[in-house]
């Protein structure tokens, strides 16, 4: 799906609520908190990444490995959704983002093999490296 946005339109306002983004330089990926859009004009943006039901995105990166985005699930989990470009972008491995006790990521930072999300573990700051597939 792709949408043009009102401001490419003609009209003075865009029509996308962007809470976060991140961008390689070609790519921008935007993110909504119960969406991911992505745009390399910013006048055509494509819906990308699998959001379940629920699921809530608090932060997106962009690094040497691609793109990332990470949120909460329906049940208070973390999820991790990684890509070389924000098309690509498929769900991680997260399982120390979720399980017993209350984990809330809120950053991410996307390296060469490994994408760390930051944010709190039970009230505390921590840290949770995913390996990129």
């Amino acid at each position: 799906m792709v949408v043009r946005s009102a401001a490419a339109a003609g009209r003075s306002r865009g029509c996308l609520r962007c809470g976060a983004c991140a961008g390689d330089g070609s790519q921008v990926l935007l993110a909504g908190e119960r969406s991911l859009v992505a745009t390399s004009d910013l006048a055509t943006f494509e819906v990308v990444g699998s959001l379940g039901a629920g699921e809530r995105v608090t932060a997106v990166a962009a690094g040497p490995a691609g793109f990332a985005a990470t949120g909460t699930t329906v049940t208070g989990d973390g999820f991790v959704l990684a890509g070389s470009s924000p098309a690509r972008l498929g769900p991680l491995d997260a399982s120390a983002v979720g399980g017993v006790g209350e984990q809330v990521p809120t950053g991410l930072v996307v390296r060469d093999t490994d994408v760390v999300v930051l944010g709190l573990a039970d009230g505390a700051p921590a840290s949770w490296p995913v390996a990129i597939d």
